[in-house]
């Protein structure tokens, strides 16, 4: 299994968010907080913007913006960090396998 695929399911996991709802175009706050814990995730793995914004179908500077606002949201939001951390330990449990 690839790590996008891993990711998509840890995320779906710990939100209820699918890979095809993170992306669609909606804007509802779920499925955004779900996007930014994905591209924060890929960030924090050395994955370039591009190669994410590919991944979800967006473009490049959508990215960028995305992964702005997650490392704001994550030093002042304790139930995203919280995420996150779900997010990362799921993705370490399936890694180790």
């Amino acid at each position: 299994m690839q790590d996008y695929e891993i990711v998509y399911d840890a995320i779906y996991r710990v939100t209820g968010i699918s890979k095809t709802k993170m992306r669609s175009r909606s804007r509802l706050w779920p499925i955004v907080e779900a996007r930014m814990l994905f591209v924060l995730f890929f960030d924090r793995r050395g994955h370039d913007d591009q190669s994410t914004a590919w991944e979800l179908g967006r473009d490049r500077t959508t990215i960028l913006n995305t992964r702005h606002k997650a490392e704001e949201y994550i030093g002042i939001s304790m139930a995203f960090k919280d995420k996150f951390n779900k997010i990362k330990e799921i993705y370490g449990r399936a890694k180790s396998v």
